[in-house]
Parts: C-alpha cells; structure tokens; sequence
C-alpha cells in the first residue's frame, strides 16, 4: 500500500492511498473546496461545515496556524505516559476533537487521539507517531501505528520529499 500527502501554502492539501495501479482512496482541499473518492462511497464533495472545519487546520504542521486559523484550542498541561512527560494540546474544529501529545523534552509530537462524530456515529482514533528523521531541516515521523475501531496498523515511511514538483490536477 502506498499513501502520499501534499501540503502545498498556504491551504492546499491532498492525499491518496492506492495499492499497486488501483486507487483505494483520495481527496483534496484546495483552500475553498474539497472532495473524497474512494472504492466504497464514490465521490463525495465537501460540505460547507467540512470546509470551514479544514480551513482551522491546513498545512504540514496545523498547530502553527490555529491561533489565526479560528481553532479552538487549549492547553491542558502535561501529563506522563510510559514514564515520559508530554504537553496536552486539545483542539475542537467544530467537526472533530483532537488531543495531541508533545515530548516535553524535543516538543516533537508523539500521539494524537481523534475523536468525530458524524451521522450520529462516533469515530475515536489513535496514532502514535515515531522514529524522527531530519528531512531538509524539517524533522518528520518516518513510523506510526495507528488504532481505529478495534483495527491496528503500523507504516514506515518509504520517502518524504520537501519542495517536490507537484501536479496542479491534485486539487481539483
């Protein structure tokens, strides 16, 4: 399985999953709309509460845009985990809440917990992100394990590349 992500500033983002030549999954937001395609929904275009809750967190690193993006969010302390400690950043877009965990030593993030409600149904996930590597001065995650509805998995990033060229086509 193959998934690759583009952030393109200040609010240009897409992402698709395939396996082999066959798409699984994609989707875009291009600063004012967005969509998701994949096997089992088909297309389905952003509602206008969707898109106000992805303006509040775009980018490669959406922390540094919530305090002039319109997230709510706030800082609850520090909590200990495994013996570490880590700052609790909790955040609410209006469609999902979010609590994410950073090393209070390398600030670096280490978990975020999710938590949507839509159609009546509440989605909780966890992804704990691992192995940093500096890529272009930026340090990235290169493994996670990610927990949804009972279901476990774990990746390895095979390439990240920074400034890449990118085809304009994505976010349409």
């Amino acid at each position: 399985i193959t998934a690759v992500e583009v952030f393109v500033a200040p609010n240009k983002e897409a992402q698709s999953i395939s396996m082999g030549k066959m798409q699984l999954q994609s989707g875009y937001f291009n600063g004012t709309k967005g969509a998701e395609t994949s096997m089992q929904t088909g297309t389905q275009e952003m509602t206008a509460e969707e898109i106000a809750a992805k303006k509040k967190s775009v980018g490669l690193i959406p922390e540094m845009n919530y305090k002039t993006s319109g997230m709510e969010y706030s800082i609850k302390g520090i909590e200990t985990l495994n013996g570490k400690q880590y700052y609790v950043l909790e955040s609410n877009d209006g469609e999902t809440k979010k609590t994410d965990y950073f090393d209070k030593t390398t600030f670096l993030k280490y978990k975020t917990v999710t938590v949507t409600t839509k159609d009546g149904e509440t989605f909780e996930s966890e992804r704990i992100m691992s192995d940093y590597k500096d890529v272009n001065g930026i340090l990235f995650a290169h493994k996670f394990t990610q927990s949804v509805s009972g279901l476990n998995l774990s990746g390895e990033m095979k390439s990240i590349q920074v400034n890449g060229t990118i085809d304009s086509k994505m976010f349409e």
